[in-house]
């Protein structure tokens, strides 16, 4: 069920407890709030349902044998706070002092012992806290028709992304009594020992916490991309590729076996969407980074056995391999594309680290704005730190220049090649930011003095022609290699 926090706190205000059931208030009223504050379906805090405990004397005697509380919710576990809401009744007052006393007893109970507690009752919202010496006067009471106006009040007393650090700053002041109440140095020491092992108990179960939301983040993201991904095609998978990022035998691997899902008659018609994802104008050549050439080479050789695509990829396989150990040697566009490439990829680095104090403080500003658990599931899906903004400016910014190049032709992908070279010549490499770049190859220099496209087709050349489960392809692999790197 969807959440609406405007509307359903408008219900919730104008909820009238009169004629209600329990079970009624319970399913309507309380789960609504709980989930408000961030409890229960969806959340990984838990709600502990209608626990009942039997009271020891004294207790007894304040006319209860046993107090049933509706709802403990949880922070990741922890019992933090209760909440009663009931209908009200003749003869019954939820905010009595018997009725309070009867609550205080099961707050501070061992088994349970929260420092808070919620009361309801259909006209006030009292929330409670145990741990002051004047526990009975509610730290939040107002009307229930008011719960539109003041639930943010409310939220930061009882919401799942503030009790634990409200709590914290309490106990804290707590402690700040006791220890101001001291004549003796040693328990001073002493509490500076126990809350060092305290944190150091609970700092791994934070940080695998962490790890865990950022986890189960990438894993679903990773999934949901992947499905996106099969259902568009070599289509989706090209454009992924389609730019400065590097590709892998995975990537390859991936795209012959979305050729293979293909009735034979599609396969060749699926194949060339490599080169057709890059097309921007029509009657243009396409635009096609060379790691994405790279994969279309590798998937080629994977399929040039197969029905349906064989001979066009042998062909294109072929050309690929030529083309990749020659610079693009006979084709003016596509070695002016090559080499303007070689280029944006080292610029994109260049201008990402010069705006990289900008990057960190948008990243600040963002992180400040966001509760821990959504920031870690937003950072998950798409990356939120400033070394996740750096990245995403080094790769995405080159791919984006290309396509703005306008019109695509010879004449006009050299004039960019000189602006790009000219701005490698002006702008710094800001010290002390190696670790953020390509790993083994500081600022991508090797773009620079090397052919890169020639030496990831030679590695991966030989390591297909390694392949034992497929002797056709790894035959024509290594003698592709052979030919042209040897």
């Amino acid at each position: 069920m969807a959440v609406n926090p405007k509307t359903d706190l408008q219900l919730l205000a104008e909820y009238d407890f009169k004629g209600r059931n329990e079970a009624e208030i319970r399913g309507d009223w309380i789960e609504t709030l709980l989930r408000l504050l961030g409890y229960g379906l969806g959340t990984r805090n838990d709600i502990l349902r209608e626990r009942t405990l039997k009271l020891a004397e004294p207790t007894r005697m304040i006319g209860s044998k046993r107090i049933e509380i509706d709802y403990i919710p949880t922070v990741y576990g922890e019992q933090l706070w209760i909440m009663e809401a009931k209908r009200p009744q003749e003869g019954e007052a939820l905010f009595s002092l018997e009725h309070l006393g009867q609550a205080w007893s099961y707050a501070t109970d061992p088994r349970i012992a929260v420092p808070l507690m919620c009361l309801c009752d259909g006209t006030r919202v009292g929330v409670y806290d145990m741990t002051r010496s004047d526990w009975d006067t509610p730290v939040f009471d107002r009307p229930k028709a008011e719960l539109l106006d003041c639930f943010g009040e409310l939220f930061e007393l009882l919401g799942a992304p503030r009790i634990a650090d409200r709590i914290r700053r309490d106990q804290l002041r707590h402690l700040r009594g006791a220890l101001m109440a001291q004549i003796d140095q040693k328990p001073l020491d002493e509490t500076l020992k126990d809350v060092e092992a305290i944190v150091a108990e609970a700092r791994p179960i934070v940080d695998e916490r962490r790890r865990q939301i950022y986890r189960e983040t990438r894993e679903r993201i990773e999934g949901d991309g992947t499905k996106a991904m099969d259902a568009a095609g070599i289509w989706g998978l090209a454009g992924h590729l389609n730019g400065p990022m590097w590709s892998t035998l995975n990537d390859i691997d991936h795209g012959a076996r979305l050729i293979r899902e293909k009735e034979p008659r599609l396969r060749e018609r699926e194949f060339e969407d490599f080169e057709r994802v890059g097309i921007k104008k029509e009657g243009e050549a396409p635009r096609i980074w060379f790691w994405l050439s790279l994969a279309r080479m590798g998937c080629a050789i994977l399929l040039s056995e197969d029905e349906g695509c064989g001979p066009i990829c042998r062909a294109a396989a072929e050309e690929a391999a030529r083309d990749h150990a020659t610079g693009f040697a006979g084709d003016d566009l596509k070695a002016a594309s090559y080499e303007l490439q070689r280029g944006l990829g080292p610029l994109g680095w260049r201008l990402a680290a010069n705006q990289k104090p900008a990057i960190d403080k948008a990243a600040a500003a963002v992180a400040d704005s966001l509760e821990a658990e959504e920031w870690l599931r937003l950072d998950a899906e798409f990356g939120l730190t400033g070394t996740a903004g750096y990245k995403f400016q080094a790769l995405l910014g080159p791919r984006a220049m290309l396509g703005r190049i306008d019109p695509w032709d010879v004449t006009t992908v050299r004039a960019a090649i000189k602006v790009v070279q000219a701005m490698l010549g002006v702008l710094p490499k800001p010290p002390g930011m190696e670790e953020l770049q390509p790993a083994g190859d500081p600022w991508q220099e090797s773009w620079l003095r090397g052919d890169p496209l020639r030496d990831v087709s030679a590695a991966t050349l030989q390591a297909l022609g390694r392949r034992d489960g497929e002797p056709g392809p790894a035959a024509f692999a290594s003698a592709l290699y052979a030919e042209h790197y040897a």
